[in-house]
């Protein structure tokens, strides 16, 4: 392999081009080269199975040829590297003409470049350049990333209308999130609580933390960027643990900043954004992993008090009452929050079932004990409406009373959100993969019940009844006395019904179906009114599928 200082830079001086078809070209050959570098040896198998290295003389011959070229691509080249692959992640139909963030005569990716594929390939190319780079020069990319990141915001709080200047920011939260992974989570991560690299990057990334958790954003389109800058965070959160408190209450202050009540549909932004920062919960528990578990129950007496101090806005007024509501969340841990918010109707169900299901990730970190705790805070108060006779006497007893469950949109919903969170339980629940405790002998093992097992026994019942009367009003004698909404709402497309007969790709065609959960039917007690066609396709798809 023929590589010298002078090839290193003229293919640097292309990937640097502003023209997009030399820059990509040399994308090509940075991320081949790259990927050949980075790989690991192979191994080969000894006579008794056993796997060992292969230190034969050509393989170490190939592996002294790596790193000698790996010199040539020294901090330097590793830097402009990052530095053009942080300004191309952004497509340019996503540029707002004078957008604050210049990016100069830079050719950005559009669709009028033919030949080359999508922007999704093109940006994922990028993105595992980015990956490769940041496994071989962790501290570089760790200042680089956070200095561009920090850039953004400066721009974005200078600018008049930030939430317009936001594709930039939301450009680079994928550069961020593979950038963090290939240092703390990757396979050549930086270990090691003495290490001088680990060290430093941690002050980097506890940097940019601070900066996060400082901003005040409250415009939907923001307060979704900021939470996604946050949860890619999560493998730093792991080696920091310290920090995962103060972004618990950062996201349950985005949470609470936003309205609560959505009446008009121009503002729906805004209920998306609440989903967003719910189903953050559930990635930073899988990021994060052991160091959320303390913050399930935990009082956060450090930041009550910062709160006091510095966050104490004048009486009266939307800032008082949201303060107020901050403080009483503040002394309790994760689980304490979620009820409390309940209580003062602030959470909608489909919310209250994401924040649910990071409950039940975290839980799984913890073992089966802890599992068992969760599974009952979570599902006891779902069975007792869930078990009661009278709605299922009302309703399923019936063909038709399934149509009378329809107009009943409140509970028609509150049924839905049983069924689909039960399903994410039985999913998250049990034990993981070489997590089963070695000690416990064979007589422990066989007596090892599911934490699922004793749910199933008052969910089953009811669960059966429904999926029988969902499927009877496909009969042709029910089917004909059927209001015209249902029939319609009964409609399948190919994709279902090749996943139901058992052929074809059971998963539906990215875009074949907008998902609403209900959640619009939660806005208020005003709102509530007759589901139209799609609502009730879409709640007939949900309970099948998850039941």
């Amino acid at each position: 392999m023929q590589f010298n200082f002078l090839i290193s830079i003229q293919m640097l001086g292309y990937f640097q081009h502003l023209k997009l078809a030399l820059h990509f070209q040399s994308l090509l050959f940075w991320l081949g080269l790259m990927r050949d570098l980075m790989s690991k040896p192979k191994t080969l198998s000894s006579g008794d199975g056993s796997a060992v290295n292969n230190t034969d003389s050509s393989s170490g011959q190939v592996d002294n040829e790596k790193k000698k070229i790996l010199s040539f691509v020294n901090d330097d080249v590793c830097s402009a590297i990052l530095d053009i692959s942080f300004q191309r992640m952004l497509k340019k139909e996503k540029v707002f003409p004078g957008t604050a963030l210049t990016l100069g005569s830079l050719e950005l990716w559009s669709d009028d470049f033919e030949g080359k594929g999508d922007f999704g390939q093109y940006r994922s190319r990028l993105l595992e350049l980015v990956k490769f780079v940041s496994s071989n020069k962790p501290l570089t990319a760790g200042v680089k990333v956070s200095e561009r990141v920090i850039a953004i915001i400066k721009s974005l709080l200078s600018s008049p209308t930030p939430a317009q200047d936001l594709a930039v920011m939301e450009s680079m939260q994928s550069a961020l999130e593979n950038v963090v992974s290939a240092v703390f989570d990757g396979p050549n991560e930086v270990g090691g609580a003495t290490s001088e690299v680990h060290v430093a990057l941690c002050r980097i990334f506890e940097g940019l933390l601070q900066q996060l958790l400082s901003l005040k954003w409250t415009e939907p389109p923001l307060v979704e960027a900021l939470g996604n800058y946050l949860i890619a965070l999560g493998p730093f959160l792991k080696h920091f643990p310290d920090a995962v408190g103060s972004v618990i209450n950062k996201l349950f202050e985005l949470l609470t900043s936003l309205p609560f009540v959505v009446k008009d549909p121009a503002t729906s932004r805004a209920r998306h954004a609440r989903l967003q920062i719910c189903a953050s919960f559930i990635r930073m528990a899988k990021a994060a992993d052991k160091s959320v578990l303390p913050h399930m129950k935990m009082e956060i007496n450090l930041s009550r008090r910062w709160l006091i101090c510095n966050c104490r806005p004048s009486p009266g007024g939307t800032e008082q009452k949201q303060w107020n509501l901050l403080m009483h969340m503040l002394p309790e841990g994760i689980a304490d929050t979620m009820a409390y918010l309940q209580r003062e109707g602030c959470l909608h169900r489909s919310e209250h079932n994401l924040l649910g299901e990071a409950f039940l990730v975290m839980a799984s970190a913890a073992g089966i004990q802890q599992q068992q705790e969760v599974l009952a805070w979570l599902l006891e108060p779902l069975s007792q409406q869930w078990t009661q006779l009278e709605w299922q006497n009302n309703y399923l007893s019936d063909p038709l009373g399934l149509v009378c469950l329809c107009s009943d949109t409140s509970f028609m919903w509150s049924l839905f959100h049983t069924v689909t969170f039960f399903e994410k339980a039985l999913k998250r629940s049990g034990t993981r993969k070489g997590s089963m405790n070695l000690q416990n002998n064979s007589a422990e093992s066989s007596n090892f019940l599911h934490p699922m097992a004793s749910h199933l026994l008052w969910m089953l019942p009811p669960l059966l009844k429904l999926l029988r009367a969902i499927h009877s009003i496909w009969s042709p004698s029910i089917h004909q006395m059927l209001p015209a909404e249902v029939k319609a709402a009964m409609t399948m497309s190919d994709v279902e019904w090749s996943s139901l007969l058992g052929g074809g790709n059971p998963k539906p065609l990215k875009g074949a179906l907008t998902f609403t959960d209900g959640s619009q039917f939660e806005t208020s007690r005003e709102a509530y009114g007759e589901p139209n066609e799609s609502d009730i396709r879409n709640w007939l798809k949900g309970v099948r599928d998850s039941g």
